[in-house]
């Protein structure tokens, strides 16, 4: 669970598409985790919002019945884009 985040960025390609972006450094609740980067929101290659940055979920009455709320998405194993299979570098 994310505590915050600190004032530390730095530019990295997206763990999901590959894209290279700022993150920003976050930290959790106990003082022995580890601290982790996080991209900023953002698109994939492809032109999908890519979940490595977050991505809002599709309310019902936005999507089709029986429809994932994130299958509009670009994630590492799929993307909702026509003619893109996910991961990086996907278009």
């Amino acid at each position: 669970m994310i505590a915050g985040t600190t004032d530390r960025t730095r530019v990295q390609p997206c763990s999901v598409c590959g894209v290279e972006m700022e993150h920003c450094e976050n930290f959790g609740l106990r003082d022995d985790l580890p601290t982790w980067w996080s991209p900023e929101r953002h698109k994939a290659p492809c032109g999908a919002p890519c979940m490595g940055g977050g991505v809002r979920p599709l309310r019902a009455e936005e999507r089709p019945p029986g429809v994932s709320g994130i299958a509009h998405s670009h994630r590492a194993t799929a993307c909702g884009a026509p003619g893109c299979g996910g991961g990086r570098g996907g278009r």
